[in-house]
């Protein structure tokens, strides 16, 4: 999930929203596969569910940001798409995101 998270963190002005697409899916399979893995664990003692629940807990942190991240630049894509169709046509794939 981090190599995600460096590529949001990553990303400029122009952004290749396909490869974005991309990046939401593997981080979709890999919270899937995560949370498969959670599932199965078990634990000895009081001590490592409190350190399950707390690596489970930044895991979905992050895996919360990166999501409402990439939806946000999908949804400035569609916007922009939207807002630029009826007067000159551009290609889907680029656009300028907002800076945070």
């Amino acid at each position: 999930m981090m190599h995600i998270k460096k590529y949001i963190d990553s990303l400029q002005d122009t952004v290749d929203v396909d490869y974005v697409y991309v990046r939401l899916k593997l981080l979709e399979k890999l919270w899937e596969e995560y949370s498969a893995v959670e599932d199965q664990l078990g634990y000895n003692d009081d001590y490592e569910m409190q350190q399950h629940r707390l690596d489970r807990g930044a895991f979905k942190e992050t895996y919360c940001e990166l999501r409402a991240r990439i939806d946000r630049i999908i949804s400035e894509d569609r916007l922009a798409r939207d807002f630029t169709s009826a007067e000159s046509p551009i290609p889907r794939a680029l656009h300028k995101i907002a800076t945070f």
